[in-house]
């Protein structure tokens, strides 16, 4: 029962619920012999977005692994692709205005006091992709990429200090020297 019902009851409230169960009588799609399914291309929206989402997200995990050895918290599998305008015709036809995408997220930006180049390389990876996957696209001229990839918050990025681990015998280290021993660990402080 919901709790909040349950409460309610309790306290001599009178709740009325309409709830009606019926069965479902369909035929399970493992028995069927057809089964009709909707495929997005390529090139459509969804999965455009889902394509720079990963994209980008590949592209800050090298250039953390590349800085620090590991691949610090980010989160940046929210994209919004703004259509623009354009005049089709067969075979071909002009872009009016535009596609505006719009890359967000949480990405850890400065690890040791460094700022990170975490933009750039989220641009540059969205760009790369929709090169590689629209190759009739002029990314340049008919594309605004645009990022707004946020700091993280402090307690899963901010004042994150990189550095090689220690051999103290704490938990952490002993599983630590089971690791390479290029394996490096994190202390986060919370900033004052």
């Amino acid at each position: 029962m919901d709790l909040g019902i349950h409460a309610a009851q309790r306290r001599g409230l009178s709740v009325a619920r309409n709830i009606f169960v019926e069965e479902l009588i369909h035929t399970p799609i493992e028995h069927q012999g057809t089964e009709i399914v909707e495929r997005k291309g390529i090139g459509h929206p969804d999965s455009i977005a889902d394509g720079l989402a990963e994209a980008v997200s590949r592209a800050l995990c090298k250039m953390y692994v590349a800085r620090f050895g590991r691949i610090l918290h980010h989160n940046t599998d929210q994209v919004e692709v703004v259509g623009g305008q354009s005049a089709p015709k067969f075979g071909g036809g002009i872009f009016l205005e535009p596609a505006y995408i719009l890359l967000v997220g949480r990405a850890t930006t400065v690890v040791n006091g460094e700022r990170l180049p975490y933009r750039t390389a989220a641009i540059e990876a969205a760009h790369d992709y929709l090169t590689q996957t629209c190759t009739n696209l002029n990314v340049d001229g008919d594309v605004t990429l645009d990022c707004k990839i946020g700091q993280g918050s402090v307690s899963t990025s901010g004042g994150c200090t990189t550095r090689r681990s220690s051999s103290r015998t704490t938990r952490r280290s002993a599983s630590a020297s089971r690791r390479s021993p290029n394996w490096r660990r994190s202390s986060c402080r919370r900033n004052s």
